[in-house]
């Protein structure tokens, strides 16, 4: 049989619910390599241990342990995939409900926590994570501009992100900044669902809406994410029929992306405290909802509420309020050398005539060292330390031409060059 009709036969069997689907399946195994499923679909294959060679579990941070365990079952080897920054899975159980079948099963909490398979509290990530003894960050990003990441970066990955995107390939409005707070003073008060809304937010938000698709080029596309279910209704009526905007809370939007994310904060001085303690805590909401903006960020909250407290928001208004950027929000060159520096300067300012010298520069959310100008022409110049103590050469090499790619006009400089003297490049780009 080819594996084109054990394809059909197993669909039909499926379909039809019928008692060959057994057999069917045994029959497309050999000739089907792949299987896509959703973490709960293990069901439908044998409970037949090792049957597959590798078994991958993306979003795992979503899944519980478990959801997975029959999936590890059926793998020789498995490789888990996730982040433990981003939402994890929702769940109905009750603690005395977990606490009670702990107990039927024999397993002490302390086990449980030590190992990180209490269901409530940990992803399956976390399990196999500790499982393994180690993890690999995959830590080169390519889709939000550099200041917009540079949030999630600073605040939720401790800095170890790699930020590559290049924002000459994002749709973006020209001249606007990349993180903005729009001051909204609004009152937040309770939906019919017991959630909580902020109708001047959603009319600023609809204004704003209105403005962007008219500005934004063709094909961009806009999010709005809030906290709240409620806030989310408020907003959603007005836009189901725009197939370019996007409505939605926070978990609706994990995985996603638009060009453009407007994000409703809603709290104000008449929520509970309760929840706004909540609000300030939740780093992994945080996360997803500023990370899935590619071009812009737009925040819409009370400047002055938020300003007097701690958390993300208080974050995200710095940002949006840094006149030149926060270096710390960014990415940075690896090493600084004054020396090098100084020695770099003193030679473009002998060899060219004219020459007009800026250092430590940022453009689109990447720093450099030099920015050399002379009549119209300009070059940006990063200085190339070499890589760390220990740190991989090649890698250092690749990153290192890569950010250089990235800044208009770029030229890399290694510090051996400097020492010897040498600029011939940054003189022949001014030349052209």
């Amino acid at each position: 049989m080819t594996a084109r009709a054990a394809i059909h036969e197993r669909i039909e069997a499926v379909r039809a619910r019928s008692p060959r689907q057994w057999s069917t399946l045994d029959r497309i195994l050999p000739q089907v390599s792949g299987w896509a499923v959703t973490a709960r679909s293990a069901r439908r294959f044998r409970d037949r241990a090792a049957l597959f060679d590798l078994v991958i579990v993306d979003e795992a941070s979503q899944c519980s342990a478990p959801d997975v365990l029959p999936l590890l079952f059926r793998a020789r080897r498995a490789l888990v995939i996730g982040d433990p920054m981003q939402l994890q899975h929702i769940t109905t159980l009750q603690p005395p409900q977990e606490a009670e079948a702990h107990r039927g099963a024999g397993l002490r909490a302390s086990w449980l926590d030590e190992h990180r398979l209490e269901h409530r509290r940990y992803s399956s990530f976390h399990a196999a994570a500790h499982a393994a003894g180690e993890t690999l960050l995959l830590d080169e990003h390519f889709r939000c501009h550099p200041d917009i990441v540079g949030i999630a970066n600073w605040h939720c990955y401790g800095g170890r992100l790699t930020v590559l995107t290049d924002p000459r390939s994002l749709r973006r409005i020209d001249g606007v900044d990349a993180v903005q707070w729009l001051d909204v003073t609004g009152t937040a008060r309770r939906g019919h669902n017991g959630s909580w809304l902020n109708q001047e937010e959603a009319d600023r938000i609809h204004l704003s809406v209105e403005r962007l698709l008219k500005r934004l080029p063709h094909g961009s596309t806009v999010g709005v994410v809030t906290p709240f279910r409620a806030q989310k209704e408020l907003i959603a009526g007005r836009w189901q029929h725009e197939p370019r905007v996007r409505v939605g809370t926070v978990h609706t939007f994990q995985g996603g992306q638009q060009d453009v994310i407007l994000l409703s904060l809603v709290a104000s001085d008449r929520m509970r405290p309760s929840a706004v303690n909540w609000l300030s805590r939740e780093v992994n909401l945080w996360n997803v909802a500023i990370t899935r903006a590619r071009s812009h960020l737009i925040v819409f909250g009370d400047r002055d509420f938020w300003s007097v407290r701690p958390g993300m928001p208080h974050a995200l208004l710095d940002a949006a309020e840094a006149k030149d950027g926060l270096p710390s929000l960014g990415v940075h060159p690896e090493h600084s050398d004054e020396d090098v520096g100084d020695r770099l300067q003193y030679l473009l300012t002998d060899e060219i005539p004219g020459v007009l010298i800026d250092r430590n520069a940022t453009v689109d959310g990447y720093p450099y060292d030099f920015d050399v100008r002379r009549s119209s022409e300009s070059v940006r110049i990063r200085l190339d330390h070499g890589a760390s103590t220990g740190g991989e050469a090649a890698r250092h090499l690749r990153l290192a031409l890569g950010r250089t790619a990235l800044l208009p006009n770029g030229v890399r400089i290694p510090a051996w060059q400097v020492w010897d003297g040498r600029t011939e490049r940054v003189v022949g780009r001014l030349d052209n």
